[in-house]
């Protein structure tokens, strides 16, 4: 599948404006250049929707690493527009890599909290390479990231829940004194969850 031509115009422009410095503080400040087709979407009761039944994150976006001057740039995907599977619903884990897709790591994301316009999911970054490009090395510093997302639609699921989506719109670095990333496993809830729905239609 092909980068859209927004993405490799934005990849080309945060290419040429990279700053040749390598000094990195433990909290970047990092961007959302293009939020591309990146989503949160999540099940919720439709009775109580603070109720979380499961979510999912999947797509790709364009962030920016600076630190306080540009340092550079990183795709956060799930592989797909470069050629890789789609993930199954109640995916909790994207990639972050480096511009030339040479380099990169994990990101887990945690449990969604609710308030203000949107959701916020936090998220720490694990490398599966080692790493030379400096806007990964200045995001491995900045170990948790706390994610924004904007409501976008929301449809019934079913009799008793709804599925809603969400754009991506922030990204920042959560100092270590505060962050509380809960990695519990909402994701193989939400699979569990559709999979229960799924024998009772079949029933």
């Amino acid at each position: 599948m092909r980068i859209p031509r927004l993405m490799a115009f934005a990849m080309s422009s945060i290419t040429a404006l990279v700053v040749t410095s390598t000094a990195a503080t433990a909290t970047p400040i990092i961007g959302v250049v293009v939020p591309g087709d990146l989503q949160f979407t999540m099940i919720t009761e439709t009775a109580d929707p603070s109720h979380l039944l499961g979510y999912d994150i999947r797509g790709t976006a364009l962030l920016s690493v600076s630190d306080p001057g540009l340092i550079g740039g990183l795709y956060l995907t799930d592989g797909v527009v470069f050629g890789g599977p789609p993930p199954a619903f109640g995916s909790t884990v994207l990639f972050a890599f480096d511009l030339a897709l040479t380099e990169g790591g994990v990101v887990q994301f945690g449990v969604p909290a609710f308030g203000g316009p949107g959701v916020t999911v936090t998220g720490a970054f694990s490398p599966i390479t080692p790493l030379t490009d400096p806007a990964l090395m200045a995001f491995a510093g900045g170990g948790s990231y706390r994610f924004g997302f904007s409501f976008i639609a929301a449809d019934p699921f079913d009799d008793s829940s709804t599925i809603s989506t969400w754009k991506l719109d922030s990204a920042e670095a959560v100092p270590e004194s505060s962050s509380t990333l809960s990695l519990l496993g909402v994701g193989f809830a939400a699979m569990r969850w559709v999979r229960r729905r799924s024998s009772k239609i079949a029933s």
